[in-house]
């Protein structure tokens, strides 16, 4: 079965320069783990949260939103692909499902 997998952050890191990366500092702050066909919800996202990373070990499509039902139509994610999204609303989670 597929698996999308969630770490949330509080804070990207940052060079020496000061420039922003796109890496989260570590301790995440919560990560989870969503099997999926049809659409699936993940749990709202921690209040602390403004940074996830999302790893998908199969083709699927994600959208955001505080009750998201996911569609084929929404945005794709490729197989063992990995992406990283800011989340600045609070009461947001995701919903994924199989491409």
């Amino acid at each position: 079965m597929a698996s999308l997998y969630i770490t949330e952050f509080q804070a990207s890191g940052n060079a020496e320069s000061g420039a922003q990366l796109q890496v989260g500092v570590q301790p995440a702050v919560a990560m989870q783990k969503l099997t999926f066909t049809t659409s699936t919800q993940s749990a709202v996202f921690d209040e602390r949260t403004r940074f996830i990373r999302l790893h998908a070990d199969a083709d699927c499509h994600v959208v955001f939103g505080t009750d998201p039902t996911a569609t084929t139509n929404h945005m794709p994610m490729l197989a063992d692909s990995t992406e990283y999204f800011g989340v600045v609303q609070s009461g947001l989670r995701l919903a994924v499902i199989a491409a």
